[in-house]
């Protein structure tokens, strides 16, 4: 990476997917998708400032979502792949940015939805992420294990009609 050379700051970035039901409670997806973000200019160390090329990216994902006991019930099921380009990765001597030539990640992700009774809905998760660079380092940043929940509840009748309260937990892995 060069630190004179001036940087691209916009692109088109195409999205593409598909889904397709397989029955009246189950359907499978898919989708493509380019990201685009420019590097900020940061100081050179030698009193001026660089511009550097941008981060890019592509993404893909293949996946599952069914709905059951009458809709009040959802759970998907996705699995991906995103591999990027010149993704900063740290500071180095005199604050120069470090940049990967080249950045993946693969997991999966479970999520479950519904209202066990009315008025009450539940939302958990979990994603298994494996992230490096491509010299094979850990990517700062991105956690293996991620897991949340999540319940909120809204009174349906009588004098607290209307009053909703929530609360939920997130955890995230090294």
């Amino acid at each position: 990476i060069e630190f004179e050379q001036l940087s691209e700051s916009d692109a088109v970035t195409p999205q593409a997917g598909f889904s397709y039901r397989l029955t009246d409670f189950a359907a499978i997806y898919g989708s493509y998708s380019e990201s685009f973000e420019p590097n900020a200019a940061l100081p050179d160390g030698n009193g001026g400032t660089a511009v550097f090329d941008p981060e890019t990216g592509e993404q893909i994902e293949f996946g599952i979502k069914a709905e059951f006991f009458d809709g009040k019930a959802q759970a998907s099921l996705a699995v991906y792949e995103i591999e990027k380009q010149n993704v900063r990765v740290g500071t180095g001597d005199a604050g120069r940015p470090i940049f990967a030539e080249g950045a993946s990640a693969e997991g999966v992700e479970l999520t479950f939805a519904g209202q066990p009774v009315p008025g009450m809905n539940v939302t958990t998760s979990y994603a298994y992420i494996d992230a490096s660079t491509s010299d094979g380092d850990a990517l700062r940043g991105v956690a293996e294990n991620v897991f949340n929940i999540y319940a909120s509840y809204e009174w349906q009748g009588g004098r607290l009609q209307g009053l909703g309260i929530g609360g939920g937990v997130f955890y995230e892995g090294e």
